[in-house]
């Protein structure tokens, strides 16, 4: 076991959570391979690869929510949910989650355990679903309290956002304030003593 996997399982969890691995979680399989002649800039449906989108095509191999996780490439391992039609590429994993789970908490706790850590170190990054089902999880057992911590995280991130829009803008008219200053400085609308 890697040292993530021994502090959840050192860590005291509340009555209502579980560890597990997350093979008990969800299945996952390699997307489809595409010839790079198929995939254009424009097109009708998404192409998702190893690090995303990586271009468009006409045709679509998925057209329901997945979990998708890129698979090779320097961002392998980064997580996207994705609902409507789209082509899955054999660069990237996709996930389908057993019965008692919420796709949006899952992709949340996988964004969350950092999969790029599990790449092998090779010229091409890479990770492999055998790696990703081996990984340990803590989870509460009801989906009601899934869907309470989903919510939570979507008020709390939309709060902080919100924050940081906040403070780029009084940046932003800071350094207006700045060069304003510095500009009748130097034109002498100001006077220095």
């Amino acid at each position: 076991m890697d040292n993530s996997q021994l502090s959840i399982m050192n860590y005291k969890l509340p009555k209502h959570c579980e560890v597990k691995k997350l093979k008990y979680v969800l299945s996952i399989k390699s997307g489809d391979g595409i010839k790079s002649e198929e995939i254009d800039f424009e097109g009708t449906y998404p192409v998702y690869g190893g690090n995303g989108v990586m271009g468009y095509t006409v045709r679509f191999n998925s057209d329901k929510l997945d979990i998708i996780i890129g698979r090779v490439g320097a961002k392998c391992g980064n997580v996207r949910l994705v609902d409507g039609k789209k082509w899955i590429s054999d660069n990237a994993l996709v996930s389908e989650l057993f019965e008692g789970y919420d796709y949006k908490f899952i992709s949340i706790v996988l964004d969350s355990i950092n999969l790029n850590s599990l790449a092998n170190q090779n010229a091409q990054p890479l990770i492999t679903g055998t790696l990703v089902r081996d990984k340990v999880i803590a989870l509460p057992l009801e989906i009601t309290e899934q869907l309470q911590i989903v919510q939570h995280i979507v008020t709390e991130t939309k709060r902080i956002d919100g924050t940081i829009t906040k403070i780029e803008k009084e940046i932003e008219l800071l350094a207006e304030y700045r060069t304003a200053l510095i500009s009748e400085v130097v034109t002498g609308k100001i006077k220095v003593t």
